[in-house]
């Protein structure tokens, strides 16, 4: 289970533990098939991120509001405008049923002439026509507009080789080398899926919490999200004993853009992960390894680092007293934990306390004498969520550098009200200890 500070992460990345750089190269036609976007290159497959040749990235809309084939189009219809003899057969529109470039779609008989691209598209079905455009499409698919698109970046959505027209998999299959792949093992931990129905071969997890596709990051705010290519099997955690033998629980991802707690595929190299789209990490230390199947990036790296904001430095105001959110200032949206609830009460936290969520930037983005330490948060039906706070930091021992009212928790070193203090108290069968201020 991945337990580690997050500052532990921010200082994997700039040590080399994990494999790859935490940020994308430029993006552009020499480095991308699909389309750029702030910067990186996307598969541009998807409705609201589409296009191709590393030209920018488009949201489709109005008139044609599907992405086909890297390309925005009228998605498919009943019919269209073309006639026999001309771009499309009678009756067939720029996606008519049986798919892009199929019989009564774009190029089929009646559209590019035999000794060209045959009736059927660009390459009859399961035929090799090899070229895409004029240009050699081995090791690709071929395009709406006659692009061939390389495997790497295909998917589920967009799949072929040989330069035959891209098409979709049946739901469930994951796009291997150009090929619609069935899982091998349907509905496990890591697996390709398009809804938690697919997810049901997971083992129970004792806490219950529920399986679930998850398809996207749960990114920080202003983050631009990765996609799990095709879906990925999983559930929410914080002990490996929810995940299975096959599995590990990952947390404290807010650095490079993934703030929910998962359950991923264990590996002991880049051949037990899915291919394209992931890859085997080292969320551990080169001592302790922690391996796991995770994000692969368009450019085989993995996800970008995110923006934190302005870290607390050596002016930070993590466990100053205070009574509302002006008073804390740094790091970057630091907020006050009231000494009174709403109602007037006292809140069990002695004079206030300022704080910050430190799920994406770690301890070191804290400040001086400060810490980050993970919570677990209420996260509705699919289980609890992991989370950051910044505290004062401490030593255990006889001098104590917590404010009055506050201890020094051994099992983090960092400071915490006591159990003493007014609005506290302890959790049965638990009982105060008024000498150390923790319940025990």
């Amino acid at each position: 289970m991945r337990l580690l500070a997050l500052v532990s992460l921010t200082a994997a990345l700039s040590a080399g533990v994990l494999s790859c750089s935490g940020t994308a190269t430029t993006c552009g036609p020499a480095n991308c098939d699909g389309c750029c976007e702030a910067g990186r290159c996307q598969l541009g497959t998807a409705n609201a991120s589409c296009g191709r040749g590393g030209a920018a990235c488009v949201a489709c809309s109005g008139t044609t509001p599907v992405c086909s084939s890297n390309t925005c189009t009228a998605g498919s219809t009943g019919g269209g405008s073309g006639t026999a003899g001309s771009g499309g057969t009678a009756g067939g529109g720029n996606s008519t049923a049986g798919g892009n470039n199929t019989a009564g779609g774009n190029n089929t008989a009646g559209g590019n002439t035999a000794g060209g691209n045959t009736a059927g598209g660009m390459g009859t079905a399961g035929g090799s026509a090899m070229t895409c455009g004029g240009n050699p499409c081995v090791s690709g698919c071929c395009s709406l507009n006659s692009f061939c698109q390389p495997f790497a970046s295909q998917s589920a959505t967009s799949c072929g080789t040989n330069g035959n027209a891209c098409a979709a998999c049946p739901a469930g299959n994951s796009c291997v080398q150009g090929v619609c792949t069935p899982p091998t093992n349907a509905g496990t931990l890591g697996s390709p899926c398009t809804s938690a129905a697919q997810c049901n071969n997971l083992p129970a997890s004792p806490a219950g919490q529920p399986a679930f596709c998850k398809t996207l990051q749960a990114p920080p705010p202003g983050y631009s999200p990765y996609a799990y290519r095709d879906g990925y099997c999983t559930r929410r955690c914080h002990s490996d004993a929810h995940c299975g033998t096959n599995g590990t629980c990952i947390f404290g991802l807010g650095a490079i853009g993934e703030l929910e707690n998962i359950c991923m595929q264990k590996c002991t190299s880049n051949a037990d992960c899915r291919t394209p789209g992931y890859q085997c990490i080292n969320f551990g230390s080169s001592a302790n390894p922690d391996l796991a199947c995770w994000i692969q990036t368009a450019d085989g790296g993995i996800p970008e680092l995110a923006d934190a904001g302005t870290p607390g430095g050596p002016n930070s105001t993590v466990h100053d007293p205070c009574t509302n959110d002006t008073q804390c200032t740094l790091p970057q949206g630091s907020f006050c934990i009231p000494p009174t609830l709403q109602d007037g009460g006292v809140s069990g936290t002695p004079g206030g306390e300022c704080s910050a969520d430190c799920s994406v930037g770690g301890t070191t983005w804290c400040g001086a004498g400060s810490t980050c330490v993970l919570y677990l948060f209420n996260g509705g039906a699919l289980g609890p969520t992991v989370g950051g706070l910044c505290l004062g930091a401490c030593q255990p021992g006889p001098t104590i550098t917590c404010r009055a009212g506050f201890f020094c928790n051994p099992s983090g070193n960092f400071c915490e009200p006591r159990c003493d203090s007014p609005g506290n108290s302890c959790t049965p069968p638990q009982t105060c200890n008024t000498n150390t201020g923790a319940c025990q």
